[in-house]
């Protein structure tokens, strides 16, 4: 039996306990059983049992959280030794894809005495040694007739439960740690134990080479156990069991060599001892992930997120995913079934399918991206694409559009989507303006356009463009600036007669009268005339 350590001096402050009934159709898992360590009889199989696999589905409207909080004890071993982690972000780890505040699941209803569900995770190196903030696993009755308790043990390892080493072990004594309580009908309670931060002494896990560690539960006394669990599955109407993912999409199994289960040698091969999904035998193996969840802080903060390298997810930096060329999903986001999938446009069949890149190419479809979904996709609308030119595409569709870098307008014709043009410098003589675009800068203000994406700078408008003939710039510097607007301003009416003018300033279209063409001929004749 696995080390269980003596909570000599822990704080426990359970913070609730509520219950949630709710109907559902229902599937269980009966275990091969043993009600200790020591060998058991061969046991007579009963002659309508052909397998020991009894799932129960569940449904229950939401599922709330049994919280502990503790503070464990140091062994004194090596095993403890370590610091607590920095100011890291919490890391959060689970292979189950179910809701853990409510929702459909799986009852294992044949877990025995002594059986442990576990779960282990495979984390960066860098991140070691974690502080373990809280394990979770939601545990579940179906119809039960009265008030059920459970005894409960919480563990952590390094590395696999089955070769890896014992960290920490804590027992459910209906004081420091309660024991599961819950209440008749059908009912779900997520089993949360969190460990104080603000205590220096934490649940600290080294790495042990393996850049793992795992987690589980494991059930000291059901409220109502049977004489011989090898033979007698536990009562379904006045027992608590944990929990897997429905056995059906999108659920299901997802990750079988990292979920594990400890079952009572009852002569069954294949179903006894310490075994990853992977390994069992199908005549015992649950058909999807343990609803387990582990929290925890790591020593350094490198971030990681999902990477999809040809459809495959896996958990890496985004450095690490680009230089493998992947599609990295963006920090702190995980794998599950759709991670590596998006809409695919089959031109063939005129349809759209959610599917893997792998699939859709092979399909001959055109694969919208990771993430995309065939609602926002919109593969065979029609309508008008606007180019970054400002070139409008008629009558095509989402996928070419989206090749081309266009804006997508759906159902409409080009007159409707209005494109954007394209904006630029504009050239009015020697000033220079922006952005505008082409149609406005020379028609509408008689400018020279300089082009898509292009800027005024110190000299963007100067080059060959001569004074204009009715300015002589003032100072006689060869440049028209602030001097020569100030001259006009002064000057601003009609002269006496030609000889009034400022020197500086001949009036343009010889009316004698300095007024708004003398203006605009100093601003488009802005900056140093060419020689």
């Amino acid at each position: 039996m696995p080390h269980r350590r003596s909570l000599v001096r822990n704080r426990v402050a359970m913070i609730s306990a509520f219950f949630a009934c709710g109907a559902g159709s229902i599937v269980l898992a009966a275990g091969t059983r043993e009600k200790n360590s020591a060998p058991a009889p061969a046991p007579a199989r009963i002659a309508s049992e052909t397998t020991r696999l009894v799932e129960t589905e569940i449904e229950t409207p939401r599922v709330p959280r049994m919280r502990t909080m503790f503070t464990p004890v140091n062994a004194g071993g090596g095993n403890d030794e370590g610091g607590i982690a920095g100011n890291c972000p919490p890391v959060a780890r689970t292979h189950s894809a179910a809701n853990f505040g409510g929702g459909s699941f799986t009852m294992q209803a044949g877990f025995a005495e002594g059986e442990i569900a576990a779960a282990s995770y495979v984390i960066p190196p860098e991140h070691f040694p974690i502080t373990l903030n809280t394990w979770e696993l939601i545990f579940a009755t179906q119809g039960a007739t009265f008030q059920t308790t459970t005894k409960y043990t919480v563990m952590v390892w390094q590395g696999t439960p089955n070769t890896g080493t014992l960290v920490e072990s804590f027992s459910s004594d209906g004081t420091i740690l309660p024991h599961l309580i819950m209440g008749v009908g059908t009912n779900g309670v997520n089993v949360q134990v969190s460990v104080d931060p603000g205590d220096p002494e934490q649940v600290i896990v080294q790495n042990n080479g393996s850049n793992t560690f795992s987690i589980g539960y494991r059930i000291d006394d059901h409220n109502n156990g049977p004489a011989n669990p090898c033979t007698t599955a536990p009562p379904t109407n006045s027992n608590a069991f944990p929990t897997t993912d429905n056995t059906s999409a999108p659920t299901g199994l997802a990750q079988p060599t990292q979920n594990w289960i400890f079952m009572l040698n009852c002569g069954f091969a294949g179903c006894s001892n310490w075994h990853s999904f992977q390994s069992m035998s199908a005549l015992c193996r649950p058909g999807g992930d343990w609803n387990l969840r582990a929290t925890y802080t790591p020593f350094t903060c490198t971030l990681e997120g999902a990477c999809c390298i040809n459809s495959v997810c896996s958990l890496q930096t985004q450095a690490a995913c680009l230089a493998q060329g992947g599609t990295y999903r963006g920090d702190s986001t995980v794998c599950n079934a759709d991670s590596c999938k998006g809409a695919c446009c089959v031109p063939a069949t005129q349809n759209c399918t959610f599917v893997t890149q792998s699939v859709c190419g092979a399909g001959g479809g055109t694969f919208q991206g990771f993430g995309t979904t065939c609602a926002a996709a919109q593969c065979f609308v029609s309508g008008a694409c606007c180019l970054p030119s400002g070139q409008c595409l008629a009558a095509t569709n989402f996928a070419a559009c989206n090749q081309q870098g266009g804006v997508f307008n759906a159902n409409e014709t080009c007159i409707q989507a209005a494109c954007p043009q394209p904006e630029g410098a504009c050239c009015l003589g020697r000033a220079c303006v922006e952005p505008v675009n082409e149609a406005d800068c020379e028609t509408g203000f008689g400018g020279v356009w300089q082009g898509f994406g292009s800027v005024c700078g110190p000299t963007s408008c100067q080059g060959g463009t001569p004074c204009h003939p009715d300015i002589a710039p003032a100072g006689g510097n060869n440049t028209v600036n602030v001097d020569d607007l100030l001259a006009v301003i002064n000057a601003w009416g009609p002269c006496a007669n030609p000889n009034a003018c400022p020197a500086d300033i001949a009036p343009a279209g010889g009316n004698d009268v300095v007024n708004v063409d003398d203006l605009l001929a100093v601003i488009n004749g802005w900056g140093a005339c060419p020689p």
